[in-house]
């Protein structure tokens, strides 16, 4: 039966540690350790950190830092264009693309790189 009372986040970013160096699922982490899940799952977006498991290899989505810059050309294109520069690679992009799709395909890039 978990525990009712109430614990420093120290104990929590132990308990992420720990959950995330096990490989278990937060149920049976949680169970193994007479804590809530919900309790537990709270504090893992509490301390920035996912509920994944450790050999879950889909990649993680995140956000990149984007440069958005005049073109080097004279004439201007007929959309507006973002440069986005990322650990050495460079694109140049209509803003209308979707973010999340930059970022996906960053980390493939990177990935086969």
């Amino acid at each position: 039966m978990p525990q009712a009372h109430r614990r420093p986040r120290s104990f929590w970013t132990a308990q992420a540690e720990a959950f995330h160096a096990s490989g278990l699922s937060v149920r049976d982490f949680c169970e193994a350790r007479d804590l809530h899940a919900g309790t537990f799952r709270c504090w893992l977006g509490r301390l920035g950190l996912s509920a994944r498991k450790t050999n879950d290899t889909s990649p993680a989505l995140r956000l990149l830092p984007v440069t958005i810059s005049e073109p080097s050309t004279p004439e201007a294109p007929a959309t507006e264009r973002a440069v986005v520069e990322f650990e050495g690679l460079r694109m140049e992009l209509p803003t209308s693309v979707d973010p999340e799709w930059v970022g996906r395909l960053f980390l493939e890039l990177r990935a086969t790189c």
